[in-house]
């Protein structure tokens, strides 16, 4: 296994695909983390952009939010890569070699696996880094409270980290499901970003004409709404964050044994 993680992770290192995610990664955090900024200055200045509550709760809300800036972009990312590290094969025609190689195809995806968790900590890792740093002297200049030490704050930072693991390995499920590496990004993406927005919009219309409030929770059953609560420090209308951290494992589970079961049963030729 340990010879078929160097292997993995020399192929992420000899190509361009890993500075092209770290570029996207950095430039989408940034914007994150600006529109966080404004976020957290209106909490802080009740009343300065349009009637705004303040407040500790809302405050340790927006500090979450700014700590933990460039999740959603990072985690489609996050994504990509997923879904990158196992379509390249195919797309450069090198799958044939490496299953010749390491003929016990599950050790191959086990490897790809960890490699996927791995980068997808390191994305993490990056927005963490920016998101915290950044966040500390802007709060800093505001002389407002830091919330580093504060057990929410940090629990919510470290499920940020989980969310980006998972999303890596679900990426890889759908890469090990599609294998084509356009179809696969191209349908990953346009799910995630617009197929998701579009169950929500339809799920909100449906709640109103019904009058049924309860068809909004199915929202949460989505990634990215699953995401967004298990790094919330309250979670969201009566979900809490280890039901979005069971519900986006759940997702993440399923794409890795998929994945595998496909793999281990397909034609690589």
């Amino acid at each position: 296994m340990i010879r078929a993680i160097r292997s993995e992770l020399l192929k992420v290192r000899t190509t361009s695909l890993w500075w092209l995610i770290l570029i996207g990664v950095v430039a989408f955090t940034a914007v994150a983390i600006a529109f966080n900024m404004l976020a957290t200055y209106v909490t802080i200045h009740p009343g300065t952009v349009g009637p705004q509550q303040g407040g500790p709760d809302s405050l340790l809300t927006s500090v979450t939010g700014l700590y933990t800036s460039g999740q959603y972009a990072g985690t489609l990312l996050a994504m990509v890569f997923g879904i990158l590290i196992f379509t390249n094969e195919f797309f450069h025609q090198t799958a044939t070699a490496t299953f010749l190689a390491t003929p016990k195809r599950t050790l191959v995806i086990g490897a790809k696996l960890i490699v996927a968790v791995i980068v997808g900590v390191v994305i993490a890792l990056i927005t963490t880094v920016l998101a915290v740093g950044s966040g500390l002297i802007f709060l800093s200049t505001q002389h407002a409270d830091l919330y580093l030490g504060n057990a929410e704050v940090l629990k919510s930072i470290g499920l940020n980290w989980l969310a980006f693991a998972i999303w890596a390995v679900f990426g890889l499920g759908i890469g090990a499901l599609l294998r084509s590496q356009i179809l696969s990004v191209i349908l990953g993406l346009v799910a995630m970003l617009i197929g998701q927005t579009v169950v929500q919009v339809v799920l909100a219309l449906l709640s109103s004409y019904f009058h049924v409030k309860w068809l909004m929770k199915i929202a949460y059953y989505l990634p990215s709404s699953a995401s967004s609560i298990m790094t919330s420090p309250h979670g969201a209308d009566g979900f809490e964050w280890w039901a979005g951290a069971l519900i986006l494992l759940a997702y993440g589970a399923v794409a890795a044994v998929i994945g595998t079961v496909i793999t281990r049963q397909r034609d690589i030729s």
